[in-house]
């Protein structure tokens, strides 16, 4: 595998990787209040810190359209400049920005490159022979990163080594 080309040369695959972190992502920022002010009603007192989820933000609609609720995987290849969006922020902003960001999407795609390469994937079947709908995301707990899935929905695949 050739993790430049990956990098420089998959665009539907880069799209789809930031995609996956607009939407199954739930980022949070934390401040320090420096100075006294009033946020929704509420006295907002130096020295305190304030906790900011950004999720909400890669649901914005004015930014990524009617569809802003619905996973679309070229959704960064149709607009480049979602990635520059002050609404897209999985990896928070600031100066608390991720700085192992970069690792962390070379990790991710060199990954999920190899397993598509080396293995025939499908969802594994029920115990009664059913194959399993795919698992809905539990929003219920704050995790300040990926969300899990819901519990009793984990995703069970079936990888079979791709013959040589």
């Amino acid at each position: 595998m050739d993790l430049e080309i990956l990098l420089e040369k998959c665009p539907v695959i880069n799209s789809l990787y930031e995609e996956n972190l607009r939407f199954c992502n739930a980022p949070i920022g934390a401040r320090q209040v420096v100075t006294p002010f009033v946020l929704g009603g509420k006295l907002l007192r130096p020295g305190k810190t304030l906790l900011m989820p950004y999720r909400q933000l890669h649901f914005n609609e004015e930014v990524f359209g009617n569809t802003a609720g619905k996973f679309d995987a070229k959704r960064f290849l149709n607009d480049k400049s979602l990635l520059k969006s002050t609404s897209y922020r999985p990896f928070g902003g600031g100066s608390t920005l991720c700085p192992g960001r970069f690792i962390a999407k070379r990790e991710v795609l060199m990954f999920v490159a190899l397993v598509l390469f080396r293995f025939d994937i499908s969802l594994a079947e029920k115990k009664d022979g059913r194959v399993p709908k795919f698992p809905k995301q539990d929003v219920s707990i704050p995790s300040g990163g990926i969300m899990g899935p819901l519990p009793g929905e984990d995703v069970i695949l079936r990888l079979r080594p791709v013959k040589a």
